[in-house]
């Protein structure tokens, strides 16, 4: 699909919301990393690859928000129950208008609700990202404080991790690197997955220190 009309899809999804199809696998290996979200999780067309050696789930839907989590997420952890969970959202609330406090507070309940429904998970929640396009650019402010205030919630949770990918898209300029993005300057191309695979998986299945990319808090499955 050309990008032009993968992105008129999105924005068409985002206004009616993401549906929840899915269906149990049988049986469901708990090794699974479950990646939840938004677009920019469905359009990952490349997670498995990028994970090769791990069994993945995309359950990405365009439009998602974290109020869409808050109602589903914790029915996706008991009818999914991974010990690794990545979540990806806010992008959608902040262009919308949407304050951090309610991103932040909102993450928080969709974490418990998922600890509840699967005491064994453990969540790993990426920084909403920068844009390129400018009707988003202008809440750059906004993005970067509910990105704080979502690294303060991660850290009072034990079962969760925040991965900071959002800095490694800036350039030295402090902008974002436009050659991440596709062309409607909101979603990334492959250089920007790669981007996020290669901070996910410092994470996710923690190596040797890669010089340049921190590790934030380590999970040992």
């Amino acid at each position: 699909m050309p990008v032009r009309l993968s992105w008129l899809f999105a924005l068409i999804l985002s206004v009616l919301g993401p549906t929840s199809s899915l269906s149990a696998v049988e049986p469901f290996d708990p090794r699974t990393i479950v990646f939840i979200g938004s677009s920019s999780i469905e359009f990952w067309k490349s997670l498995p690859e990028h994970f090769a050696g791990s069994k993945v789930m995309n359950l990405g839907k365009a439009g998602t928000t974290y109020s869409h989590l808050v109602a589903h997420a914790g029915e996706w952890a008991a009818r999914y129950p991974a010990d690794r969970y990545v979540i990806y959202s806010g992008d959608n609330d902040i262009a919308w208008l949407g304050s951090p406090e309610k991103v932040a507070r909102q993450f928080r309940e969709v974490a418990q609700a998922m600890k509840a429904a699967n005491p064994a998970v453990h969540i790993f929640v990426i920084s909403i990202k920068p844009n390129v396009i400018p009707t988003r650019r202008v809440r750059i402010g906004a993005v970067r404080k509910a990105n704080a205030m979502i690294a303060a919630e991660a850290a009072s949770l034990e079962h969760v991790t925040y991965v900071d990918t959002h800095s490694h898209m800036l350039g030295p300029n402090g902008n974002p690197r436009a050659e991440l993005f596709s062309i409607d300057g909101i979603h990334m191309n492959e250089k920007g997955y790669r981007v996020w695979r290669d901070v996910l998986r410092l994470n996710l299945e923690p190596p040797a220190t890669v010089p340049g990319i921190p590790v934030a808090r380590p999970f040992a499955p």
